[in-house]
């Protein structure tokens, strides 16, 4: 009889055991998703080999429009995402200022002169007031570096080096 109750035990414990969560990093310094900085007040490194990118709505509830969103996580696994709301403004060889447009959805995609960054860290959003955007490529992988400040006076530096995934209601990434 107890060795039916610790059957049963064990198994209803092994139900509510946390699997291990694996995260594949970077094969090189460059591939993936890297950053760190000071969101929150609080110091922040995000390191994810193989983010989920894509090039089209990834923002859905604000409108149809183009975004370029790299999801993550940081270290200790909070998920992040970043978002380039005008994507089409990004050229190889080309740094971007980083503005805080008030623009919400297809608004965002007709800026070409300078980017617009959210940065959402477990859903909650933060626009970029300042920094860079860097563009290397811009094809079937996208290669830049952000360098993100934010109004209360955070900010986050990093780079990726990621390949696309176009949802099939989009033109492919231009070259």
């Amino acid at each position: 009889m107890r060795l039916g109750y610790l059957v049963v035990a064990t198994a209803l414990l092994a139900g509510c055991a946390e699997g291990d969560a694996v995260q594949r990093q970077a094969e090189t310094v460059e591939e993936g998703f890297q950053a760190t900085g000071r969101l929150g007040g609080s110091r922040v490194a995000i390191s994810s080999g193989d983010p989920n990118v894509t090039l089209g709505d990834c923002d859905p509830g604000d409108g149809l429009d183009e975004d370029l969103c790299v999801l993550g996580r940081t270290i200790d696994g909070l998920r992040v995402n970043l978002v380039i709301e005008n994507p089409a403004a990004m050229v190889p060889g080309e740094v971007l200022s980083i503005r805080a447009d008030d623009c919400a959805a297809a608004a965002c995609d007709d800026r070409t002169d300078h980017a617009v960054v959210d940065l959402r860290v477990e859903g909650q959003q933060t626009r970029a007031t300042g920094g860079t955007l860097r563009t290397r490529a811009f094809g079937d992988r996208v290669t830049a570096d952000v360098d993100l400040r934010f109004r209360d006076g955070d900010g986050l530096v990093g780079s990726f080096d990621v390949s696309v995934a176009v949802p099939s209601n989009l033109p492919p990434p231009r070259d």
